[in-house]
């Protein structure tokens, strides 16, 4: 319930445009390894193993709102957790640079940047709920069955986020041999933004 509560108070920030913006200059890997290390716990009591790979050959760094890309990324990798089978493969965190030939689909029109992707072996998503699954209350069927916790409000929060930055949320996805979301971050980084609300991790 509390989730819940939260997740409708973001909605409401982000939607009324009352969301502050406040980037700092971020080691996004060491920050990525923050955020596994606290979903650890709960990858651990569903038997699956998160692995992380800092893939990228420049030195870009970005400035990013850290409550804004926790949110994004907190969601996606725990996404992964509840929907993976037990003991199917470890679910793969990777930092690369946009270059990378098998982003170029997926960023068409987009310059250069990062793209943090997480990678699982789990139930997938259908074909069918493609254009659903980023708006809001919406739950694939096979994810209740799944999983009957959810609210269906954390991917319209990470897009809403993620397009708010001029970045990209996007994904691929089998089912039942898994799925890969995709976060690319512009080089640009997240532009400061005055408002009177952040956001509620």
């Amino acid at each position: 319930m509390i989730r819940l509560v939260n997740n409708l108070l973001n909605v409401s920030r982000i939607e009324t445009k009352r969301l502050r913006v406040e980037p700092k200059l971020l080691d996004l890997a060491a920050f990525v390894k923050s955020i596994i290390v606290e979903i650890k716990p709960v990858a651990v009591e569903h038997k699956c193993k998160i692995t992380f790979k800092d893939l990228r050959k420049s030195n870009l760094k970005l400035m990013i709102d850290p409550l804004l890309l926790q949110q994004v990324i907190s969601n996606i990798i725990g996404n992964a957790v509840y929907y993976s089978k037990p003991k199917a493969g470890d679910i793969k965190v990777e930092i690369s640079d946009s270059a990378r030939s098998e982003f170029k689909a997926g960023l068409k029109g987009f310059g250069k940047g990062l793209v943090i992707s997480v990678k699982d072996n789990g139930i997938g998503i259908p074909a069918d709920a493609k254009e659903q699954i980023f708006q809001k209350f919406f739950r694939a069927d096979n994810a209740v069955k799944a999983s009957t916790e959810g609210s269906g409000l954390g991917m319209y929060v990470a897009k809403t986020v993620i397009d708010a930055v001029g970045g990209k949320i996007w994904y691929e996805s089998k089912i039942g041999v898994g799925t890969s979301f995709y976060i690319f971050l512009p080089e640009s980084g997240m532009q400061p933004k005055e408002g009177d609300k952040s956001l509620i991790v």
